[in-house]
């Protein structure tokens, strides 16, 4: 990395920005009791890998540039297999991301969203309205509960 110049050293920055933001929004969503699919999981787990590959190999930073948006398509592909063996190890970024989180807080967060989510579609069905309007009707009726 000593033969950088000034352009690949900013890729490698925004390229760790990037990673860790993709990181930061997972630990977000498990936070707060949303799910997350493991295509999202996978796709981190290419980023990382790109950017190690990168560094260690001592290659141009400047591959990052198609490594990063292949790694989003084969992590949004990884639904099927072959590429869906990428779930084995991406779930270690699922693990990453929940250092330091209250497991007993986020299982009542995601029970609080899924009490959420079935009083929508109650109502839904119940008025034949959209799953917005329901939501809209649960807010301003004060049962749509505080996260």
């Amino acid at each position: 990395m000593f033969g950088l110049n000034i352009f690949e050293l900013v890729i490698i920055i925004i390229a760790i920005i990037f990673i860790v933001t993709w990181i930061f929004g997972v630990r977000t969503h498990i936070k707060r009791g949303r799910g997350i699919q493991q295509q999202t999981l996978n796709t981190i787990l290419l980023f990382i890998v790109s950017l190690l590959l990168t560094i260690f190999l001592k290659i141009s930073p400047l591959h990052l540039l198609w490594m990063f948006p292949t790694s989003w398509i084969l992590g949004v592909l990884s639904i099927a297999f072959p590429l869906s063996l990428l779930s084995i190890p991406g779930k270690l970024i699922r693990f990453v991301s929940c250092i330091g989180l209250d497991m007993n807080e986020m299982q009542r967060r995601r029970e609080l969203v899924e009490e959420r989510v079935l009083k929508m579609m109650t109502l839904s069905k119940e008025k034949d309205i959209s799953m917005e309007e329901a939501r809209e009707i649960l807010i301003e009726s004060g049962e749509w509960g505080k996260m």
